[in-house]
């Protein structure tokens, strides 16, 4: 397995495609556990710039977050919180909910991208910590 498989399985893991970021990560941390360090910061990258995607497909209006309750949820979320909220996008389904909404709702990218981050490296960082 490589760091390449490892930064595109993570970027997929932040759009709703499925990717197996978590399984990729921990095989190469175990198969060489004096890089795990190196492969949390590929894995957050990817699965950072795969999360800025959505929040680029949300601020460019073509997102479903017009109705639906979790879409309502989301934005009430952010509207109270505001991008605090997206470190809660490493969480399936909601943090993808969430990301498309801040775009949407035109939240501050650079806030954004900084929130998303952290939130995606501790994900990484709990992994890993659990092998």
């Amino acid at each position: 397995m490589s760091e390449a498989a490892l930064f595109f399985s993570a970027l997929l893991s932040a759009t709703l495609l499925p990717g197996s970021s978590e399984v990729v990560l921990g095989a190469l941390a175990i198969q060489t556990p004096e890089l795990t360090w190196r492969f949390v910061i590929i894995a957050t990258l990817g699965n950072t710039l795969g999360a800025y995607l959505n929040f680029a497909l949300g601020y460019l209006g073509r997102s479903v977050l017009k109705r639906g309750q979790m879409a309502e949820k989301a934005k009430k979320h952010l509207g109270r919180y505001g991008e605090l909220m997206l470190l809660l996008s490493w969480v399936p389904i909601i943090g993808d909910v969430y990301v498309l909404a801040a775009g949407y709702l035109k939240l501050n990218a650079l806030y954004s991208a900084i929130f998303i981050l952290i939130g995606k490296f501790l994900r990484y960082f709990a992994l890993v910590a659990l092998i």
